[in-house]
């Protein structure tokens, strides 16, 4: 296992992927950091929801450096690295997608297994019962069930972020008249679920709950569809594919974003969408909204939700008295077995 007394450092990386706003450290977690010891550096970046002056003003040193040029650090970030052919040793941190057999997964591995590197998963951070300790689930749920509502009722597209929940709920404000005729179903009972029921259920709007035990044939009388489940390799039950009979307007908002799973139980589509364009149209009555990155919606509110669970873990990060980063590492480990 990677030295981890060796590393004092942590490097934020700035984030690639268009619209993507949040971060896995906001400022106000940064003098935490600084006070236990950390040094940290934060690449300069015009997109973030917090400005550079704002990590600067807490203690935090900016670069423009890309992240190759600090291998005693540890390397944060959420989405997509780049520049896999520079990795040499280094400790990343991030969402890496490539731990449950998905698309470009055998090149990361091989890429982290052949440089000596060592990647650690945001999702695998995970207590002694297997429940994950940082998740943006619940925010993809908030903001997944007003685009649904927004979509659904008034064809809402070209989403730009909201600044507060409290700017989410004025934008649903005349939402609810509308939508108490609506038939909604929610698949799923983690916290992607429970993000959606506390938006349907703050504007007092039914809902009826499945989960992936239930009798699914029973959705096509529904009008929004909220998929929130998370989809386990041994799950192998198909709710929508092209065989199915559509005679009604139906809006599937499938948060969980499987679609490059062969098991994905939504066989209607095979890409996300985006948010100038929310939604797709599969026929002359199903629109299906499939949005990776739905929590950047509510940038500010998720990434500081995130942050205060995750630098928690980073102050553990050298005792590691919990065990936590050890499990991490494991599950990295045990993928390399499966690597090239």
């Amino acid at each position: 296992m990677s030295n981890r007394s060796s590393r004092s450092q942590i490097y934020l990386r700035r984030e690639i992927i268009q619209n993507e706003l949040r971060t896995p450290i906001v400022p106000n977690d940064i003098v935490k950091l600084t006070s236990s010891g950390f040094t940290v550096y934060v690449q300069a970046s015009p997109n973030r929801v917090y400005s550079d002056n704002e990590y600067e003003n807490a203690g935090a040193l900016i670069t423009t450096d890309e992240w190759f040029n600090f291998k005693d650090s540890l390397l944060v970030g959420l989405k997509e690295l780049n520049r896999l052919d520079k990795l040499d040793n280094h400790i990343h941190i991030y969402f890496s997608h490539s731990f449950k057999g998905q698309n470009g997964a055998a090149q990361i591995l091989d890429s982290f297994k052949n440089s000596k590197s060592t990647l650690y998963d945001h999702e695998f951070f995970v207590d002694g019962r297997n429940q994950r300790l940082t998740a943006f689930g619940h925010h993809a749920g908030i903001t997944g069930a007003a685009v649904g509502l927004l979509y659904h009722n008034y064809a809402k597209t070209d989403l730009t972020p909201w600044t507060t929940i409290e700017s989410l709920y004025l934008d649903l404000k005349h939402v609810t008249m509308v939508s108490l005729s609506l038939s909604i179903a929610i698949i799923g009972d983690g916290r992607c679920a429970q993000g959606v029921k506390s938006v349907l259920d703050k504007l007092e709007i039914p809902y009826a709950q499945f989960n992936k035990g239930s009798n699914m044939k029973t959705l096509l009388s529904y009008d929004i569809i909220y998929n929130c489940i998370l989809l386990d390799p041994q799950y192998n039950e198909t709710w929508f594919d092209e065989s199915t009979q559509f005679t009604k307007k139906l809006t599937i908002v499938d948060i969980s974003c499987d679609y490059s799973k062969s098991n994905n139980p939504i066989k209607l589509y095979n890409k996300a969408t985006t948010w100038s364009t929310p939604a797709i149209r599969y026929n002359e009555y199903v629109s299906i909204i499939a949005i990776e990155n739905l929590p950047s919606l509510l940038p500010k509110e998720c990434s500081d939700c995130f942050s205060s669970k995750f630098t928690d873990l980073l102050l553990d990060y050298k005792d590691d008295s919990k065990g936590v980063w050890q499990r991490a590492y494991n599950h990295f480990s045990n993928q390399l077995h499966f690597a090239p």
